[in-house]
């Protein structure tokens, strides 16, 4: 299903369905019917093919990260869809960087595509933030409903379980707490009122008393 969805992103593309890099709503709505297409019994909308997309994203991003400038000694290979060495040359790049042992014998799938889609974006830095580097602003509570400025941070958070939709309040919650804690104030604010006249009450009863004893 994957090869059909990154197709369909690159039939939108082609077609120009895209603004500043992000595909529009009318792109996402055409995606999701060719999708539908090839797999009618699939419960297939607009939402569920952009969250699938961000995954294939973050599974491709360290692959580009280290590939993307080309590295000496490697090629690309279209018809494997992997990255071509001799062995010594993997060695050395694995002791610099071991993650990349995952693609020594592992297909990149939709590489190329993938670079047309979101390569551009992707030197920029628009999506140049990993998911390690958000895990690590998460774990130093930097990532919070003040830090989290769209519904991407939002879906990613989720989806790696570092927040929930029941516990992430944002400036709206926080304005309800802020009001419903109005009330209470006030009530302590009339019941200490209501305490100093009833002292002053009884004050002016008690010299009324002590006036009519001395006379």
């Amino acid at each position: 299903m994957d090869d059909i969805l990154i197709d369909a992103y690159v039939h939108q593309h082609q077609q120009g369905f895209r603004v500043n890099g992000t595909f529009t709503v009318t792109a996402l709505e055409n995606i999701a019917k060719e999708v539908k297409q090839k797999f009618p019994d699939q419960p297939i909308d607009k939402e569920k093919v952009k969250n699938r997309m961000k995954h294939i994203k973050r599974c491709w991003f360290p692959a580009y990260d280290i590939f993307k400038n080309g590295m000496s000694g490697f090629a690309w290979d279209p018809i494997s869809e992997m990255f071509i060495a001799e062995p010594e040359v993997w060695e050395q790049l694995i002791k610099v960087k071991p993650e990349v042992a995952a693609w020594m014998n592992k297909p990149i799938r939709n590489y190329e595509k993938l670079c047309l889609l979101y390569g551009n974006d992707r030197a920029t830095g628009k999506h140049a933030e990993t998911a390690e580097m958000r895990q690590r602003r998460a774990r130093e509570g930097e990532t919070n409903a003040s830090h989290v400025n769209n519904i991407d941070d939002v879906d990613f958070l989720v989806s790696e379980n570092e927040v929930t939709l029941e516990n992430f309040n944002g400036p709206f919650e926080e304005a309800q707490n802020i009001a419903s804690e109005e009330p209470i104030g006030m009530e302590r604010s009339q019941s200490h009122s209501q305490s100093e006249n009833s002292l002053r009450n009884k004050t002016a009863k008690r010299s009324k008393v002590d006036e009519k004893l001395l006379y």
